[in-house]
This record gives C-alpha cells, sequence and structure tokens, in this order.
C-alpha cells in the first residue's frame, strides 16, 4: 500500500510532487543544461566501476551508458526505445 500512496509513515519523507528522476534520461546527444551532464557524468563513473563495464565518460546517456545500466540494475534508462 504504502508503494502506490495509500499509506505513509511519519519517519518517511514525502516524495516531491514532479521531482526530476535520479536517473537521467536515455538520450543520443549531451544536454545543453549543465547539471544534467554533470549527473550523467558520475553515472558512467559509477557504471566504469562494475567488472567488465567500460563506458565513456562524455555526459551522453545514450545508446552505451543505457546498455551498461541495464547490465547492472536490469533495465534500460527511462526513455530508452529497447526498454519496451
Amino acid at each position: 500500500m504504502a508503494e502506490v500512496g495509500q499509506v505513509g509513515f511519519i519517519d518517511q519523507p514525502v516524495p516531491k510532487q514532479n521531482s526530476t528522476p535520479i536517473v537521467p534520461m536515455y538520450a543520443v546527444t549531451s544536454s545543453k543544461d549543465v547539471a544534467i551532464v554533470l549527473r550523467v557524468e558520475e553515472l558512467q563513473k559509477w557504471l566504469n566501476t562494475f567488472p567488465g563495464i567500460f563506458v565513456k565518460v562524455d555526459g551522453v546517456p545514450g545508446g552505451r551508458t543505457s546498455e551498461a545500466y541495464r547490465r547492472v540494475t536490469g533495465s534500460y534508462l527511462p526513455g530508452d526505445p529497447r526498454a519496451r
């Protein structure tokens, strides 16, 4: 019930409405927003800490980054057309 927001707990923070996802959205080009580029680069650096994962740290959350994310988490980046 907590998953779908039917109940809440006073010791847990309330999720912000319309907040941006922690994981960047799939894109084939770099964002013009520097904060998003930095977030993608941090994701790429994190992915590179896993054995057998080698992703270019370029700030573009494209196909290779999404594939590496899938190999680590089991899901593609949000917005990746392969996720269907």
